[in-house]
C-alpha cells in the first residue's frame, strides 16, 4: 500500500518538495461511529483515528512531510520547540531518515521543565536536547530563536505545514468518497498554535481539489478553563478582541494553546471560523473526562483528553445547530493517551538564568 504522502502527491501540488522521504506511514481507520452519532443526536459521525500512526498522533504525517522539505533542500540541522507529540514524532523520523537518507542529520529539541511530562521517546544519537528550567514555551521558542539565529539553521516555511496537515482529509475525503458520503461539517479541538488553521486551509484546497458542492463548516471546541475563541463567538463579535485570553490554561485537563496573548493566531482562527459559518463550543474538565470514557466504553476506541473536548463539546451544544438531527460531522482524532517514558538527565537542563540571558 502507497504511503499517504506518495499517494496524494498529485492532489497536493506542493510547489516546496521535489523529493519525498516514506516513513511507511498507511492510511488510518475512518470509523462510522454509531453509538456516538446516536449519544450526539445527529445523523452519522465519522471519526478519522489518527490513533493508528505509529507514534499515536497526527503529528507522524508532519513529520514525514518536514523530512522530505530536508531532503529537496538537502538541510543538515532543524531545531524545534515541542510540547509533545511532535518531539516524539520527530526523534522517530530521526532514526528512519538517518538510516535511509542522511546519516548526518542533527536534531534539536528545545522543551520547557513543565512540559516534559508530555514527552515519549527514546534517546537516539545525533539528538541533541535542551530543557529550559521554569521556561515557558514561548520562552523555549524565543531561546530556539536564538539559537537558530547562532547556527544559522533552517526553519521550514508554515504552506509546508498546511500541505502536511491536509493529507488527514485528502484521505478522510477520499474514504468517504469510496462509500458515498460525504460531509456538513469538521469538528476539531484547539490544541496547538496553527492546528484549525490548517484544516481550514486544508478543506479549502479539497474543496477545488475533490470538487465538492460546498465548503464544510468548522466546529471549533476549546477546554472551558481556555476558551477565548468560544467567549468571542458567544458574545456574537465580528472580529477576535485582545481581551478574550486564556487565564487557566495550566488548570485544563486538556492541552490548549500555552500563551497569554496569541490574538494573532486566534483571530485567524476566528476569521475562518466566520468564513465557513461555523461554531465555537466548549466543555469542562469533568465533561472532557466523561466523554473520553463513554467513547473508551461505547467504542472501544483510546482517544487523548484533547480529541475528547470535541465530543463532550458537541454533546452539550450540538442541538444549536440547525437541523442537527440530519448532520454528518467528521471529528478528526489526533491522538491518543500514552505514559510518559522519557527520564531526563541533568546535563541536559539549562538553568533559567542562563537562558534568560541568552534570549534578552
Amino acid at each position: 500500500m502507497l504511503s499517504p504522502i506518495i499517494k496524494y502527491r498529485n492532489r497536493i501540488s506542493s510547489r516546496i518538495l521535489t523529493k519525498l522521504v516514506d516513513f511507511w506511514l498507511t492510511q488510518t481507520p475512518l470509523i462510522n461511529a454509531k453509538k456516538t452519532a446516536d449519544r450526539l443526536w445527529i445523523d452519522t459521525c465519522y471519526l478519522k483515528y489518527e490513533w493508528a500512526n505509529p507514534t499515536r498522533s497526527f503529528k507522524d504525517r508532519q513529520t514525514e512531510y518536514l523530512y522530505s522539505y530536508f531532503y529537496t533542500y538537502w538541510i543538515k540541522e532543524y531545531a524545534h520547540t515541542s510540547t509533545g507529540n511532535s518531539a516524539t514524532s520527530l526523534v522517530r523520523g530521526l532514526v528512519k531518515y538517518r538510516k535511509m537518507y542522511d546519516p548526518d542529520f542533527v536534531l534539536h529539541l528545545f522543551i520547557s521543565s513543565y512540559q516534559i511530562l508530555y514527552h515519549n521517546f527514546d534517546l537516539v544519537e545525533w539528538l541533541c536536547i535542551h530543557i529550559l528550567e521554569d521556561a515557558t514555551v514561548e520562552d523555549a521558542r524565543k531561546y530556539q530563536n536564538k539559537f537558530i539565529e547562532a547556527r544559522n539553521i533552517f526553519t521550514a516555511p508554515n504552506e509546508l505545514m498546511i500541505e502536511a496537515n491536509s493529507i488527514i482529509y485528502h484521505e478522510a475525503i477520499d474514504q468517504l468518497i469510496e462509500i458515498w458520503q460525504d460531509v456538513d461539517g469538521i469538528v476539531q479541538t484547539i490544541s496547538k498554535w496553527y492546528g484549525i488553521l490548517w484544516a481550514y486551509y486544508a478543506i479549502q484546497k479539497i474543496k477545488y481539489s475533490w470538487n465538492l458542492a460546498t465548503l464544510p463548516f468548522l466546529v471549533v471546541c476549546q477546554p472551558a478553563l481556555a476558551n477565548p475563541v468560544v467567549t468571542c463567538y458567544r458574545d456574537n463579535q465580528i472580529l477576535f478582541s485582545k481581551r478574550y485570553k486564556c487565564n487557566h490554561t495550566y488548570d485544563s485537563v486538556a492541552h490548549a494553546i500555552r500563551r497569554w496573548d496569541a490574538t494573532e493566531y486566534y483571530s485567524k482562527i476566528y476569521d475562518a471560523l466566520l468564513h465557513t459559518k461555523g461554531y465555537a463550543f466548549d466543555a469542562s474538565n469533568q465533561e472532557i473526562l466523561y466523554a473520553k470514557k463513554i467513547v473508551k466504553n461505547k467504542e472501544w476506541l483510546s482517544i487523548c483528553n484533547t480529541a475528547a473536548v470535541s465530543l463532550a463539546s458537541l454533546k452539550k451544544y450540538v442541538h444549536t445547530i440547525p437541523d442537527s438531527h440530519t448532520l454528518k460531522l467528521l471529528i478528526t482524532i489526533t491522538g491518543a493517551p500514552r505514559e510518559p517514558g522519557w527520564e531526563v538527565q541533568q546535563y541536559y537542563r539549562i538553568p533559567k538564568s542562563k537562558w534568560q540571558t541568552f534570549i534578552i
